[in-house]
């Protein structure tokens, strides 16, 4: 019995310490309570995820779940399983998606937000209460060391651990408790080994993230361009599901959707569902790891991250990312940054390629950083174009999607002229793969951007001006292009020189305009004999300017002579052999027989040599070029040519 304020009673046998105030707590001593090992645990013992996922996201991960328990028995030790991988990807509904399927494999079945030491051990203490009722006042601490206890003693039971930060956290747990099963989520992806089975999340393939947007949106109506909006979220599954919210809660398309994910400033992937407690926007599902990542290792990961993210999201060279481009010290701390990404799930690597989601590029794009939000950008092409230098060929093929991501997202570096240069090389390539009006429009686009800026006859702004002339003659539109060229060779005569090679290219660019029609032939031989001679002088015999402008001359003299009388045909057609015959030796000395580009003047030689009966004069350049074609059998050919040619062309006395 007790009277008075804050008095307390205390009845039957009891050793122990009670506190008064407004929260009372006993402690029970450690002799009053049973060891773990003598309590088992009572039937239906389960705990889920306190915030479960919709049904819209638990169908699409079927194959991952049925691979969960061949996995969880390969684990040796405490037969634990890791699923790793970025945020946003799944990996708790994963976990929600298998615990639901075993609800009577196993007892107890508990889950664990495992964010911090602090919450694993608040679990493993709630664990401990519902299993033994008599803890129901004892210390966290006392609690959790009872229920770590118990799992070490007892076989059968299910333990989440979710969202772990890293194995550290958790290693010591795992291994002391050998006898039930871990299941662990984390965006930590490397050092599991003897702790846990890793398995690394992927994001959803397209078929299945477009049938989860539609589960998710009913609304057919609202469901035009699916597809494309599921491929541009990166088949991320959060993504999806906010993305699906935000259509139906704003009755908006999916085209919509998409329209307003690639305006800048739309803030679109911030966006939270309206609700007493909304869940994470996308914008911010990986801001604790970046502030982790941060304050742990400085500031080198997350300017990698920042560089990259201007980038194509895949197969990015990682020796792209050089210590002296990126203000480190050494490459030793670029490596390890780069690591660390890994680690923690924003980046992936296969072989020498790292790979970025989409859309952690898009949000660390518009996001900026501290110094201005062109400082990254203009880093990312600095680091690109050292990259691009160093390159050859081959290398530079694969860099050449990078490059297009920086030109689509940002444009080019202001006043750069080799960063232009990189860029008109990429305009090229999609001549080559695609047609010259998408390189006009991408080079137009440029100037617009360029030229209020830097001034049309700026270093940096002529290569694009040439670029697009160029561009405009292959695509077949003369209007206009032949006095942009000679106010472009204008201003690179006075800014660059007049033997400068752009100036000389531009003039080689407007005689090729003049060569299309036959009435101007002559004004185009005039420019190609000057620029021939100006290019072999300043540039070299087998420099690309000086023998392209000798094999337009070898084509104008060629079609002159297809539009003369015959006498003027047969001088025309000497000419026309002895141009061709000069690049074919220059490109054969100077770059070698095996050099594509002498291979591409063979070939084309003998396209013209096809289609005209002209005489050969037993020139041993055309008889290695028909060697070349056509083996023993070209020799024979090229004298019955000669000698039909000399029989129907005699020249006068």
């Amino acid at each position: 019995m007790a009277w008075g304020e804050r008095s307390i009673a205390v009845g039957g046998n009891f050793l122990g310490t009670a506190i008064t105030g407004d929260n009372v707590t006993i402690h029970h001593p450690p002799g009053e309570l049973k060891r773990a090992d003598q309590v088992d645990s009572p039937k239906g013992v389960v705990r889920l995820r306190a915030t479960p996922s919709a049904g819209s996201l638990l169908i699409s991960r079927d194959e991952q779940v049925g691979r969960v328990p061949a996995r969880l028995k390969r684990g040796s030790g405490a037969r634990a399983l890791a699923i790793t991988g970025l945020g946003g990807i799944g990996k708790s509904t994963l976990a929600e998606q298998y615990v639901s399927s075993r609800l009577r494999r196993y007892n107890p079945i508990w889950w664990i937000d495992a964010e911090t030491p602090a919450q694993i051990s608040h679990g493993l203490a709630e664990l401990g209460r519902r299993l033994y009722p008599d803890l129901a006042h004892a210390a966290d601490a006392h609690a959790a060391e009872w229920g770590r206890n118990w799992l070490a003693a007892h076989k059968g039971w299910l333990v989440v651990l979710d969202n772990v930060r890293g194995p550290g956290d958790v290693a010591e747990l795992i291994t002391a408790c050998r006898n039930g099963r871990f299941l662990v989520t984390s965006r930590h992806t490397t050092d599991w080994e003897g702790i846990a089975t890793p398995t690394q999340l992927g994001v959803l393939p397209l078929h299945k993230a477009t049938a989860m947007l539609r589960l998710r949106v009913r609304d057919e109506i609202l469901l035009d361009d699916a597809g494309a909006l599921c491929q541009a979220l990166g088949g991320l599954p959060l993504a999806i599901d906010l993305a699906g919210r935000y259509l139906m809660q704003n009755h908006v398309s999916a085209a919509t959707y998409l329209q307003r994910l690639s305006q800048p400033g739309a803030n679109i992937l911030a966006w939270r569902q309206a609700g007493e407690e909304p869940g994470p926007a996308v914008a911010t599902v990986w801001d604790a790891t970046l502030d982790r990542i941060a304050s742990h290792h400085g500031q080198l990961p997350g300017r990698i991250l920042g560089v990259v993210s201007w980038y194509a999201p895949g197969d990015l060279p990682a020796d792209v990312l050089r210590y002296e481009d990126l203000g480190a010290e050494d490459q030793a701390a670029v490596d390890e940054a780069i690591g660390r990404l890994v680690a923690y799930g924003l980046m992936a690597r296969s072989g020498d390629a790292l790979h970025v989601h989409s859309l952690l590029q898009a949000i660390t794009r518009e996001r900026g950083d501290e110094t201005g939000s062109n400082s990254l950008r203009e880093l990312a092409g600095r680091v690109l174009l050292s990259a691009w230098k160093a390159a050859d060929r081959s290398q530079r093929s694969r860099l050449l999607p990078h490059v297009a991501a920086h030109i689509h997202h940002g444009g080019p570096c202001s006043g750069d002229a080799e960063y232009a240069w990189m860029v008109i090389h990429y305009t090229e390539h999609m001549d080559r793969v695609g047609t010259a009006d998408d390189q006009v429009r991408v080079l137009a686009s440029i100037l617009d951007e360029t030229v209020p800026l830097l001034g049309a006859d700026h270093r940096a702004v002529l290569p694009y001006r040439l670029a697009l002339a160029d561009a405009q003659a292959r695509a077949g539109s003369t209007s206009d292009i032949t006095s942009q060229l000679e106010d472009l060779i204008a201003d690179q005569t006075r800014v660059l020189g007049p033997n400068h090679c752009e100036t000389l290219w531009s003039t080689l660019t407007l005689a090729k305009i003049y060569q299309r029609n036959t009435s101007h032939l002559h004004q185009a031989i005039t420019l190609l004999h000057r620029v021939a001679a100006d290019a072999h002088r300043t540039l070299g015999p087998g420099d690309w300017t000086t023998l392209t402008a000798r094999w337009e001359l070898a084509d104008c003299y060629a079609s002159l002579a297809d539009a003369a009388t015959s006498p003027k045909a047969y001088t025309s057609l000497l000419l026309a052999l002895a141009y061709y015959r000069v690049v074919l030796s220059d490109a054969a000395q100077t770059l070698g027989h095996d050099d594509p580009l002498t291979y591409a003047y063979t070939h084309r030689f003998m396209e013209f040599w096809g289609g005209r009966k002209l005489v050969a004069l037993d020139d041993p350049i055309c008889r290695r070029v028909l060697a070349f074609s056509q083996g023993a059998a070209g020799g024979k050919r090229l004298d019955r040519i000669r000698r039909a040619h000399e029989l129907r062309y005699r020249r006068p006395r």
